[in-house]
């Protein structure tokens, strides 16, 4: 199979599968996999995201343990059936290509809504109201035996429906929670996003999707993508760029984003609860909060992006920093200068690669999955 073969998303429109499947147009593209928009001739012409598992620039080894991510992410999915994830149809192979057909879902992602906001916060009130369905979810996986470690949660797996209805997508790296085992056999993840133990200091537990949980809230609240930051394990006050976050709220993310997983919050459950408390305690609905523009500076901005395309989004194909630096202790960080121009550098979403000769914390061969 040639290089040029071995690239995903390259199915025309009108093209069939399984003499069942009408490929309808291409929904996104990653460095895993492509998501197409299709119809399930066999289902009364039903919407389904058909995704295909991406084989370029792979050696034998590799394609083979991709398979395997592959195959788990839909076993992982098929046995789970919850209103904040997608439903999983079908499974096959045509063509030496892989292939799982589920829910299409017509929305953005949490990207999509930053480009649109122009990179500032979100409003408060929706990101709250995000976070609690996620801690829904997250409970969910979690509760399950053995618990299901999600190791991926960050701005472009979150699906939002333009009923405010969330959905956690991409299980391609998740796991079961194996009691006594003293860290992942395979290491993947998402630098910014996920927490110190995920790149080899220890195994992920559900306090890893807590973590993850609160750099993607920081994010949303900020306007600061953890990626691009100098130090990608330290995350300042929030309200050093959004006044208007209520103290307990910036206070509950930074416990949720603490180094050490024992000083995190126990369960998904008790930010759920915690949440509940603050949006309930504010002296105005919190879903009236909005961050005023000239009060809650962005640390980065977007270009003039091409216009969304509803379903499965991909990120611009945008080079990382080179320099990965190791893990300091917290650092309260200094607040963005009054002076800060109304538009700053861009900041880069990368999408997937292999990140080589990182710090002591960084093992040798960290996937970033994107």
């Amino acid at each position: 199979m040639s290089t040029y073969d071995k690239l995903t998303g390259r199915l025309p429109p009108q093209s069939i599968l399984q003499q069942r499947y009408l490929i309808v147009s291409l929904a996104g593209r990653g460095g895993m996999s492509a998501v197409y928009r299709g119809v399930d001739t066999k289902q009364g012409n039903r919407n389904v995201a058909i995704k295909e598992m991406s084989q370029g620039h792979l050696t034998e080894a590799e394609r083979e343990e991709a398979i395997g991510r592959f195959r788990q992410e839909y076993q992982f999915l098929s046995k789970l059936q919850h209103p904040n994830l997608p439903l999983i149809y079908d499974t096959f192979n045509e063509g030496d290509r892989f292939y799982f057909v589920m829910d299409f879902i017509e929305g953005k992602t949490l990207l999509d809504l930053l480009r649109v906001s122009g990179g500032r916060p979100l409003p408060i009130g929706q990101v709250v109201d995000y976070a609690m369905q996620l801690c829904d979810v997250l409970s969910y996986l979690h509760m399950q035996t053995p618990p299901v470690i999600f190791r991926d949660l960050k701005p472009t797996n979150v699906m939002i429906r333009e009923d405010g209805r969330l959905f956690l997508i991409d299980f391609g790296i998740a796991r079961f929670f194996k009691e006594g085992k003293m860290q992942d056999t395979v290491l993947l993840g998402s630098p910014g996003y996920a927490p110190p133990e995920q790149h080899g200091s220890g195994q992920t537990s559900p306090r890893s999707d807590i973590y993850a949980l609160g750099a993607t809230m920081h994010c949303c609240l900020t306007g600061r993508d953890p990626f691009n930051a100098p130090d990608r394990f330290v995350f300042p006050p929030i309200r050093q760029y959004n006044p208007l976050v209520p103290t307990d709220l910036d206070q509950l993310v930074q416990r949720m984003l603490a180094l050490s997983e024992r000083q995190r919050p126990a369960s998904a459950q008790e930010v759920r609860q915690a949440l509940l408390n603050i949006k309930q305690q504010s002296a105005e609905p919190t879903s009236n909060l909005s961050p005023a523009a000239g009060s809650a500076p962005t640390q980065y901005a977007f270009p003039a992006p091409a216009p969304i395309r509803s379903g499965f989004q991909s990120p611009a194909n945008n080079q990382p920093p080179a320099h990965l630096p190791t893990v300091p202790m917290r650092s309260s960080g200094a607040p963005p200068s009054s002076t800060q121009p109304a538009r700053p550098p861009i900041a880069r979403f990368p999408q997937a690669r292999t990140i080589a000769g990182l710090s002591s914390i960084w093992t040798p061969r960290f996937l970033v999955v994107f």
